[in-house]
């Protein structure tokens, strides 16, 4: 959540083309999907909490700021409906959604939709 800046509409890209972080532009109709999106992300991070569990961390940052996970800036605005072992560490935490959701979602409503691309 900490890339998303609802006030300047901008959004941190980090790691793209060259490994760089750049900043876009947020659609101001984005803003409301989106802040019900972190609403219901931070209510999931508040449960995980209560439970000593929190979002999948970069191991380093983990070991360095071990109450870290308790920062909404670390919350993923779309934290998987489970939770999971870390591979590292072996801890329970709760990782984003991987990509093949949005993959898996998409082709129906492609369909339903009526859109028929080229092969």
């Amino acid at each position: 959540m900490q890339d998303i800046c609802l006030k300047t509409f901008a959004v941190t890209i980090r790691g793209g083309k060259g490994n760089k972080c750049r900043q876009s532009i947020l659609s101001q109709h984005l803003i409301a999907p989106l802040t019900e999106l972190i609403t219901s992300a931070l209510d999931v991070q508040r449960k995980d909490n209560e439970r000593g569990i929190g979002p999948s961390m970069p191991l380093a940052l983990a070991r360095k700021y071990p109450s870290a996970y308790k920062s909404p800036g670390w919350m993923f605005i779309f934290p998987s409906s489970g939770l999971c072992a870390h591979p590292v560490t072996g801890e329970v935490c709760r990782h984003h959604l991987h990509d093949s959701v949005i993959r898996k979602a998409l082709k129906p409503a492609v369909t339903a939709a009526g859109v028929h691309k080229k092969s």
